[in-house]
């Protein structure tokens, strides 16, 4: 994928949320029903009022189950906020700055998502249809070869069943594979209607209810993970419309701020 990047200063886009106790409270409510963990997905995360900040958000599944089914990772607002407050200020630059070539990247990601599916898609969908064709005519001539004596009704009647059952499964499966193929088309007119939607929100400063709703879908929280001298967090936002993007290189955004507390051989275990 052709990598591209417009560099300009996101200082603006880091600027601490000044709202009232009242607000947080919302918009930690709101944000609690976007986040899901990686793992138990269906469960969602619990959300509680935080001491040191803001608020924070916790995966259901550890707090019910404890550590069989899921770690105990977790992740404050404050955390939630710099990382979707940043991202839609980067989203929201480059399609301001160059709306097609945003939309083309767009694109492109979608394409690696694929993983060189949509080849193999067509050809199955061509061969669906073909062999659609080829059922037409054996129904046909089982059909004549009965009528004329050629075949016996019982052997017609076997047959045809089986003609018929196989004709159903490929028109399912052809069906299935449009609408695979048709998802991939409607992918680049939801990248349009995205960048002209996420270019409006260049000089954000804050989030609220109404912005998160405008654009995002859910945001999932996978478990810590060792990489290299670190620990770290990765956290897929989903968008409306293009769902998840990452950064540049369409890999996985990280946590902010997660502070290391104790060695443990040569890794470090970090708290968010």
């Amino acid at each position: 994928m052709k990598r591209w990047w417009i560099r300009q200063p996101l200082t603006r886009c880091r600027n601490a949320l000044q709202s009232s106790s009242d607000q947080h409270g919302r918009i930690r409510q709101y944000v609690s029903g976007l986040l899901v963990c990686e793992i138990a997905q269906p469960n969602g995360v619990a959300a509680r009022k935080g001491r040191k900040s803001k608020g924070s958000f916790s995966c259901n599944t550890h707090r019910r189950y404890g550590g069989k089914e899921c770690s105990a990772h977790y992740i404050t607002l404050e955390q939630v906020q710099e990382l979707l407050l940043g991202d839609i200020c980067r989203h929201a630059m480059l399609a301001k700055a160059d709306r097609e070539r945003y939309i083309e990247h767009l694109v492109q990601v979608s394409e690696q998502e694929w993983n060189g599916e949509r080849s193999s898609y067509q050809k199955e969908a061509t061969a669906c249809q073909k062999r659609l064709q080829e059922l037409d005519v054996l129904l046909q001539k089982i059909y004549e070869d009965n009528a004329f004596g050629k075949l016996s009704d019982e052997r017609y009647a076997t047959m045809s069943a089986n003609y018929e059952a196989e004709l159903k499964t490929t028109k399912a499966r052809l069906n299935e594979l449009q609408e695979l193929l048709n998802s991939y088309t409607r992918k680049t007119r939801n990248a349009r209607q995205f960048a002209e939607l996420v270019e409006r929100y260049t000089d954000i400063t804050e989030l609220d209810e109404a912005l998160l709703h405008t654009l995002i879908d859910k945001v999932v929280v996978h478990e810590k993970e060792p990489e290299g001298d670190a620990i770290v967090m990765k956290v897929d936002i989903y968008y409306r419309f293009i769902g998840k993007v990452g950064n540049i290189d369409g890999e996985a955004l990280k946590a902010p701020m997660i502070r290391h507390r104790r060695p443990l051989g040569d890794a470090v275990i970090a708290s968010a």
